[in-house]
């Protein structure tokens, strides 16, 4: 059973992504092409059986590896940057996070080349690593109110 909460959640990330490339801001990132049909094995997401849920503990190793460091990349922003984005912001920092992730693994060009040119493989990725911002803010204010 899903929680209501999470349901919401997804449903306003949804209409906050549909908003940003129907109508919000431009993002030059992403190119509107048509995907390419033939992409790597290693770029290929793995979803939950039956849904369009990305589960990211059986993913393959260098995916895994990018989206943890996309979320690291998430919380460098956070902290420096921006601590509350709207959602506008939350989409700008985690696809530049998924970007500069992927950049800074040579074995990852082709994810990131998918990332560039493929808007639906990034709305996912994006989906999954925004997901998380939540929790990073909540895990940095336990530390930082606890330990410092």
């Amino acid at each position: 059973m899903v929680s209501t909460h999470y349901s919401s959640v997804v449903q306003a990330d949804d209409a906050a992504i549909l908003q940003v490339v129907n109508s919000g801001p431009v993002d030059n990132t992403v190119v509107s092409e048509q995907p390419q049909t033939d992409w790597a094995t290693e770029t290929e997401l793995i979803f939950f059986p039956g849904t369009r849920r990305v589960m990211l503990t059986v993913q393959r190793p260098l995916m895994r590896t990018v989206i943890q460091d996309a979320f690291e990349q998430v919380q460098k922003a956070l902290m420096f940057h921006n601590a509350f984005p709207d959602t506008y912001v939350a989409l700008d920092f985690t696809r530049d996070a998924l970007l500069i992730a992927a950049e800074c693994h040579k074995q990852a060009m082709n994810i990131y080349n998918r990332l560039v040119v493929d808007a639906d493989y990034m709305n996912i990725m994006t989906r999954l690593v925004s997901l998380h911002i939540p929790i990073t803010k909540a895990i940095n204010f336990f530390f930082s109110f606890f330990f410092f």
